[in-house]
């Protein structure tokens, strides 16, 4: 009897802001009045009533409170758990907003969000000197401004820069529609440059691509062609400011040129052996990985880094492999 006594004693003392519910106070009294044999309590009749109807207020009075809003935690202690728990709920949230934030911008992009914006429009503005017919030199033509592009970056995030399924998303004529550098070198050499991309599948798997670079100058005007093959590779490139990107590479292995000519030469011949040899120590690999920031295979568009001079290069598809590109406008 003593010892019932005694775990009686320590189970109410452990449990006392529950006992204070009501909760195992009605637990432990249930017990006693279904089975009070079981616990060796030498309790008189008039103690027994009186433990039931006090009991049965407290259960009263706990049904009571359990419908109402549980009170606030008090004190110091129970204020810090209060905030903590406000603060984990807090930044929870912002998580989901700001994932779910990034997806929208990437959907909106490629058009999926059914809004326009300020992204919407670089990306047209980008596009609308893609096509051969409308653009002679759309690297200065373009209208594009740098601070846009980079803001439409951080406004996809990584999700925008994914590179799908190259064998599906890759093939096609890309037209570079905006090249900082190429301006630039342009005004240098007195001359403006055109640059396509043509990347196809090869028989046995795997990529392959053609660089044509038109060239117009003073006195001068002609194609600078390439061959090789195009992969993505890993690791991916980190990108400053942008964090690690998938990163294609390039590697040329053929080059030829055609001065004067309207159209370029698909592939090199017998003749331009020696201008592959001489062109071929010149041609750096490791320079030639390129970190995406953006790939939309839906609409036609990426920008690349090119890291030995940290600017941004967009180019927008224009037609299927094997399309003809502008000729030379002499």
């Amino acid at each position: 009897g003593r010892r019932a006594v005694v775990v009686v004693a320590l189970v109410c003392l452990l449990s006392w802001p529950v006992l204070r519910q009501g909760r195992v106070s009605a637990l432990c009294f249930d017990a006693l009045r279904a089975r009070p044999e079981k616990f060796s309590l030498p309790l008189r009749a008039s103690s027994a009533q009186h433990l039931h109807r006090r009991h049965d207020r407290r259960l009263t009075s706990a049904r009571a409170r359990d419908s109402s809003p549980p009170p606030l935690p008090q004190g110091p202690l129970g204020r810090r758990c209060l905030l903590a728990s406000q603060a984990a709920l807090g930044v929870g949230l912002a998580a989901s907003l700001g994932d779910a934030g990034n997806a929208a911008r990437a959907a909106a992009l490629r058009g999926d969000a059914g809004g326009g914006g300020a992204g919407t429009a670089v990306v047209d503005g980008l596009q609308a000197v893609g096509p051969v017919d409308v653009a002679g030199f759309p690297i200065w033509e373009s209208e594009a401004d740098s601070g846009a592009v980079q803001q439409l970056i951080r406004d996809v995030g990584p999700e925008g820069a994914v590179l799908g399924t190259p064998a599906a998303d890759w093939p096609g004529l890309w037209r570079v529609v905006s090249a900082p550098h190429i301006r630039t070198l342009g005004s240098l050499a007195l001359s403006k440059f055109d640059v396509y991309y043509d990347i196809f599948p090869v028989t046995g798997g795997g990529l392959g691509v053609r660089s044509f670079v038109r060239f117009e100058g003073p006195a001068w005007a002609g194609w600078l062609s390439a061959a090789g093959r195009v992969r993505e590779v890993e690791p991916p490139l980190e990108v400053p400011g942008f964090g690690p990107r998938p990163t294609s590479e390039i590697d040329f292995t053929d080059f030829w040129v055609d001065l004067d000519k309207s159209q370029p030469r698909t592939t090199p011949d017998e003749a331009d052996d020696v201008l592959r040899r001489i062109a071929a120590p010149f041609f750096i690999k490791e320079i030639s990985r390129f970190p995406t920031l953006l790939f939309d295979p839906r609409r036609g568009l990426t920008i690349f880094r090119f890291p030995p001079l940290g600017v941004e290069i967009a180019a927008s598809r224009i037609g299927p492999s094997g399309s003809a590109v502008r000729p030379l406008n002499r």
